[in-house]
């Protein structure tokens, strides 16, 4: 179907694709494959991803998308980011010095956004809209574009916003934008004529059957016992594997062998199975996210051995698989599911320890140009007990947010941060939950509510 939907992208009548599906069906595996029949083809791809603590995070699937369509890379200082920014506006018959502002202060910097200075919040916010539609419909006339949008479910309002604006846009354009999400999302768009839902469903009997007779090539397993499996995972491919996976490793290939209820109870079977160092190593991961770089997992690492065998024996069980970046490997989890378990199996303190290491790493690598992190800095100090590290960043993005107009992820962030401002030392505590709540007054103020803003003022 996504074949057929691309001709006609390329004949110039763009088309949107929603791919609803539960955990495990298949929806960035389709993508995957997608990209992978896209190869060698001349059409641009890009792609970001929503995340599930990435509400305060404005517009974070499309500055991904953004750094693509620029080439940009970690290492890269503000003076190369604004020389790449430049570029990539010029290449798409665009005039830089207009619209290179706005995409600049997307991507943290203070380089090259000094015309932003007197301008409103919401001139910004529709500029910034503006710059970053024409630059997908321009680059659109030089060769199709891709647009996948991972986990719509966990976006950010603002841009579930600018999404909706683009969509209203792509009449005549050769964009095809793909968005997974999870079935109890709504999507906001699903009546327009260029738009198409592909629902996935489990796999039928004799499908799901392949599935267990290619995960089990590593042993063989009584009919009893597949039978068992199909039975368990009713079609869900995620969840035939792992539970093949675990039936294998766990080594009694019995009938009446005790199978978890979910894939996650399997994940968590699998994990418990390895060894200390082993599972250290993917609780290390998992607090840096589904994916990391090979840097900051180093970073990070306070497990028992080299690290180097641990990833490798890592991937070799499909837990992790390791891709190509720019500078360096990137750790990508299989599925955000084994992220999700891995994580949420750690002891309190050491969750703690480690979010505090990424946030020490970060603040290590990033000296330069902190502002490139902000987001991820308040991410992990705001699950350690530093609460004035957590308000600091946590701030930093309140800023951020409200200077684009993205007054409800502002207001997300202003509520984390006053949480830790209540723990901090009383001689600071007062002067910040004052800070804060007068802020959080005037984001709701902006957003309409004036009797919450009124009641906040009150209460505090």
């Amino acid at each position: 179907m996504l074949e057929e939907l691309l001709v006609q992208v390329e004949a110039q009548r763009s088309q949107v694709v929603g791919i609803v599906g539960d955990a495990g069906v298949g929806k960035s595996r389709l993508l995957y494959e997608f990209r992978q029949y896209l190869a060698g083809k001349r059409i641009t791809y890009l792609e970001g991803r929503c995340l599930s603590y990435g509400q305060a995070m404005p517009y974070r699937p499309f500055i991904e998308a953004l750094r693509q369509r620029c080439g940009l890379m970690e290492s890269d200082s503000p003076e190369a980011v604004v020389e790449k920014v430049y570029t990539a506006l010029q290449e798409v018959g665009m005039e830089p010095a207009a619209s290179a502002p706005y995409l600049l202060q997307l991507l943290g910097l203070q380089a090259g956004t000094e015309p932003l200075a007197t301008l409103t919040p919401e001139t910004i916010k529709a500029r910034t809209f503006a710059a970053l539609r024409q630059m997908s419909l321009n680059g659109s006339q030089r060769q199709p574009l891709v647009l996948a949008i991972e986990d719509l479910h966990w976006s950010d309002k603002i841009s579930e916003e600018f999404c909706d604006t683009l969509v209203e846009s792509l009449a005549g354009a050769a964009i095809m934008v793909l968005a997974t999400y999870r079935p109890w999302y709504h999507l906001l768009w699903i009546d327009k004529p260029y738009v198409t839902q592909l629902a996935l469903q489990g796999l039928a009997p004799h499908e799901d059957v392949l599935v267990v007779r290619s995960t089990q090539q590593r042993g063989t397993l009584p009919e009893a016992v597949v039978q068992m499996i199909l039975d368990k995972a009713e079609g869900n491919p995620f969840f035939l594997e792992e539970l093949t996976c675990a039936v294998l490793e766990h080594g009694e290939l019995r009938a009446d062998l005790a199978m978890p209820d979910t894939v996650q109870g399997v994940l968590m079977a699998r994990i418990d199975r390895l060894p200390e160092a082993a599972t250290r190593l993917l609780q290390a991961a998992a607090v840096l996210g589904r994916e990391c770089s090979r840097r900051l997992l180093e970073a990070i690492w306070d497990g028992p051995g080299r690290l180097e065998p641990l990833l490798q024996e890592r991937q070799r069980l499909e837990f992790l698989y390791a891709r190509t970046g720019a500078e360096e490997p990137i750790y990508v989890f299989k599925h955000a599911l084994t992220q999700e378990v891995a994580y949420e199996i750690l002891l309190t303190t050491r969750r703690q320890t480690l979010h505090a290491a990424a946030g020490q790493a970060l603040e290590r690598l990033y000296a330069e140009r902190l502002e490139d992190v902000y987001d991820r800095l308040a991410y992990h100090y705001a699950r350690t007990d530093e609460a004035a590290k957590a308000v600091e960043y946590l701030t930093h993005l309140v800023r951020r947010a409200i200077r684009g107009a993205a007054h409800a992820e502002a207001l997300t962030a202003l509520q984390e941060a006053l949480a830790h401002a209540e723990r901090l030392p009383e001689e600071k505590r007062d002067a910040q939950v004052i800070e804060l709540v007068i802020r959080q007054a005037r984001c709701l103020t902006v957003l309409g509510r004036l009797t919450d803003a009124r009641d906040l003022l009150l209460l505090e």
